[in-house]
C-alpha cells in the first residue's frame, strides 16, 4: 500500500526539521555564552570585591570603583567567542542538513542570550559595587553609561545593564559576523574589509550605548552636543542602539547567504 505524502503534509514535516535545526544551533551558540559570561564574572566579581578591600586596608580611598573596566574586557570575551562557535558550527550545522537561515537564527538568539546574561549580571555587578563603596564609607559614581544623575540607584542599574547588553550583544553579532565573511570567501582583502567593518559596528555600537573605549571618549560628545538632555537623551540613545544592532544582524546574514563548506577552487 503506497503512502501519498501531500503538499502539506510535507511543508508541515519541512517546518519541524528546520525548528529543530535553529533550536540546535541556538542551544549550541547560546551555552557558550552562558558558560563564560558566568565564568568571567565570577573572576571580575572577586576583583571588584578584593581590590576596594585592599585599598581599605592600606588606609586609602578608591576615587572610582573597577567595574568601569568591565567596558573593555567583558564585551572582547563575547566577540571572541562567537567567531570561535560560528566557525566551528558553520561545516557541522550545514553538512547535517541544517540551511543557512536557521544557523543564522541560531547565532542571533546566541547573541541576544550573551548580551541578556552579559547585561544581567553587570546590573547585579553595579548594586553591588555601591553596597560595598557605601559600607566602607566611600562615595561611589556610576560608569558612563545610559544612566543620569536623576536615575537613582536602582535605575542606574537598569540602564547599566541595558547598554551592557546592548553592547555586547552587538560585539557577538559582529564576531559572528567576521566568522561568516572569512568562511564565505576565503579572500584576504575580504577578510581585511569585513573586519574593518566590524570595527567601524564595534565602535558605533560603543558610542550610542556610552559604554567602552568609544562610549567613554566619542559617546561623552555625542551626548554633549547632540542628544537631549534627560530621559529623551537615554530613548535615543537606547533607539540607536537597537539600530545598530539591527544593522549588525542584517551585515550577519549577508554574510552567512555566501557561505561555503568547501573553499573556492
Amino acid at each position: 500500500m503506497n503512502a501519498t505524502v501531500t503538499p502539506a503534509e510535507r511543508a508541515a514535516r519541512t517546518g519541524r526539521v528546520r525548528r529543530a535545526a535553529t533550536r540546535a544551533a541556538a542551544r549550541y551558540a547560546s551555552i557558550g555564552h552562558l558558560i563564560f559570561a558566568a565564568a568571567f564574572w565570577v573572576v571580575f566579581g572577586l576583583v571588584a570585591v578584593v581590590v576596594p578591600l585592599l585599598f581599605d586596608r592600606a588606609g586609602e580611598q578608591m576615587d572610582g570603583g573597577v567595574l568601569y573596566a568591565t567596558g573593555y574586557s567583558a564585551r572582547w570575551v563575547a566577540f571572541s567567542l562567537a567567531i570561535g562557535t560560528t566557525y566551528n558550527l558553520a561545516a557541522v550545522h550545514l553538512a547535517a542538513g541544517g540551511t543557512r537561515r536557521s544557523l543564522f537564527r541560531g547565532v542571533v538568539v546566541g547573541s541576544g542570550v550573551a548580551g541578556v546574561a552579559y547585561g544581567l549580571l553587570y546590573g547585579v555587578a553595579l548594586l553591588g559595587e555601591r553596597a560595598l563603596f557605601t559600607g566602607l564609607g566611600w562615595s561611589w559614581e556610576a560608569p558612563v553609561g545610559y544612566a543620569t544623575g536623576s536615575t537613582g540607584v536602582l535605575g542606574t542599574a537598569v540602564l547599566g545593564a541595558l547598554g551592557e547588553g546592548i553592547a555586547v550583544a552587538g560585539y557577538a553579532l559582529t564576531g559572528a559576523a567576521v566568522a561568516a565573511s572569512f568562511l564565505g570567501v576565503r579572500v584576504l582583502r575580504t577578510v581585511v574589509a569585513a573586519v574593518f567593518v566590524g570595527l567601524l559596528t564595534l565602535a558605533t555600537v560603543e558610542t550610542v550605548t556610552r559604554t567602552g573605549t568609544g562610549g567613554h571618549s566619542l559617546g561623552v560628545w555625542v551626548v554633549e552636543h547632540w542628544l537631549p538632555d534627560g530621559a529623551a537623551g537615554v530613548v535615543v540613545g537606547v533607539l540607536a542602539g537597537l539600530a545598530v544592532l539591527t544593522l549588525a544582524t542584517g551585515w550577519l546574514w549577508l554574510r552567512l547567504r555566501h557561505l561555503q563548506l568547501r573553499p573556492p577552487t
